[in-house]
């Protein structure tokens, strides 16, 4: 697996920030994990739970912690999911 990185950007005093990764696994298959809003936990090491509910999720941390999210859209013709922590 490669790994690229972007320089994170600032735009209207938001940040936006891209990782690129390589993987070995059809666009489809990748496109329908990501777009699991729920289920984000199974794909990233650090969160030890999700739970997607509407336009919210909430991500339980590895440490105890919890991350409130809006989803803001989940685009299948672009496979853009894009969030904002709110909390």
């Amino acid at each position: 697996m490669q790994l690229k990185l972007q320089q994170s950007q600032v735009k209207d005093a938001m940040a936006t920030i891209r990782k690129t990764i390589d993987i070995n696994a059809s666009a489809d298959a990748v496109w329908a994990k990501i777009s699991d809003i729920g289920g984000i936990s199974q794909l990233i090491g650090f969160l030890a739970d999700s739970k997607a509910s509407g336009d919210a999720r909430v991500c339980k941390l590895a440490d105890g912690g919890t991350l409130n999210e809006a989803i803001i859209s989940v685009d299948a013709d672009l496979r853009r999911v894009v969030y904002s922590i709110t909390d």
